[in-house]
């Protein structure tokens, strides 16, 4: 007879519950908290291990660098917009 202790099966997140972590870090990261922040809050929030917080974190920059990606593209578009208006308006 073996006296090992009984391991409870690990269960998996759903793809929703995953993303609505990544959204609460993603919240997170924007009020400038820190990794050590982000780490009590979602070790409170949900049973899971740093390095599944670090890949949430990693997700969530990443949803930070495209937003700055488009928001930059937007911006580029505007000034040039401006530009050629701009030029229209010089006399030749």
């Amino acid at each position: 007879m073996h006296n090992e202790p009984i391991k409870k099966p690990k269960t998996k997140s759903t793809n929703a519950e995953k993303d609505a972590r990544v959204q609460l870090v993603l919240q997170m990261l924007k009020e400038g908290k820190t990794r050590g922040d982000i780490c009590k809050k979602m070790q409170l929030h949900a049973n899971i291990t740093d390095n599944t917080i670090d890949r949430y974190i990693a997700d969530a920059k990443e949803i930070l660098e495209k937003a700055k990606a488009e928001l930059n593209e937007v911006l580029k578009a505007e000034r040039h917009s401006r530009a050629l208006e701009a030029s229209k308006k010089i006399p030749t």
